[in-house]
């Protein structure tokens, strides 16, 4: 387990380095994993609108490394249901529009999805992440001052926007 964590760490380095032939070499190491799903990355705002830098962060990380992702706006479940709607509109509006600016040419295999629920974030990625399957990893846009969560079965990387 330590070993893919690893080798999962290494290829996230090189794809954010641009050599996407060495994150794929050492993906095809871990992709025994789930053979039944294809790979997804996770993305997730909770209780704040998405931000254009995690759209732009989790697209390009996706195509470099052949990734299926799903962005997840959570909120606490505090609003009214016009203003939720309203929320989810606007993330799920920046989500698509980002993604086909981005998209390069010859990915339309890759999805990009959008949900936005409400209740307790935490849980809910867990749920997503075991629903799914073939989740590996999940990237959680944050604020500076707050702390890393990482008590997930998948490894968590924070982007301080």
């Amino acid at each position: 387990m330590i070993r893919k964590l690893e080798r999962l760490a290494a290829a996230v380095a090189f794809a954010e380095a641009n050599d996407a032939q060495t994150a794929l070499e050492l993906l095809d190491e871990i992709k025994g994993r789930y053979p039944q799903h294809s790979r997804k990355i996770v993305l997730v705002s909770p209780a704040e609108p998405i931000k254009q830098g995690l759209v732009e962060y989790g697209l390009g990380l996706a195509e470099r490394m052949r990734y299926h992702t799903l962005f997840m706006s959570v909120f606490p479940g505090k609003e009214k249901e016009k203003i939720f709607e309203q929320l989810a509109a606007r993330d799920r509006d920046t989500v698509r529009n980002l993604a086909q600016r981005l998209a390069p040419a010859g990915t339309a295999t890759m999805r990009t999805e959008h949900a936005a629920l409400r209740g307790d974030w935490k849980t809910l990625v867990q749920e997503a992440c075991h629903r799914l399957g073939g989740v590996e990893m999940v990237i959680l846009q944050k604020k500076r001052s707050e702390p890393c969560h990482s008590g997930f079965a998948v490894p968590v990387f924070c982007l301080d926007l």
